[in-house]
């Protein structure tokens, strides 16, 4: 392990207790950082180089497709889109992209 290298900021995202979550952590790269997020199953949403330690940008209203189905669980794509189907999960209205709100993801974790 080099000793001179800088450590750079990275956040990533997870389920807590029914509710998404926010973490930031400290890397070499962002091939370290995709290594520790994997490991501590943490979603990895980029380099948090604007994060000086104040407050975080806030959650987002919703994720997209990929993002959704790893926060759930890893579920499928077809059972993401059932969920959808059945209401159990809600689209961001007005969006011609799948975005599924954090609202109902975290309904739909407080559930199991």
């Amino acid at each position: 392990m080099q000793a001179d290298s800088p450590l750079k900021k990275f956040s990533g995202i997870y389920v807590a207790a029914g509710e998404i979550r926010r973490v930031v952590y400290e890397a070499r790269d962002i091939n370290e950082a995709r290594q520790l997020a994997e490991k501590w199953s943490v979603g990895i949403e980029g380099e948090a180089a604007s994060f000086s330690g104040g407050s975080p940008a806030p959650l987002p209203e919703a994720y997209n497709e990929k993002t959704a189905r790893y926060l759930l669980g890893g579920i499928s794509r077809t059972t993401l889109y059932a969920e959808l189907a059945t209401g159990r999960l809600q689209r961001l209205p007005g969006t011609r992209r799948v975005l599924v709100t954090r609202r109902s993801i975290e309904r739909r974790c407080e559930l199991k």
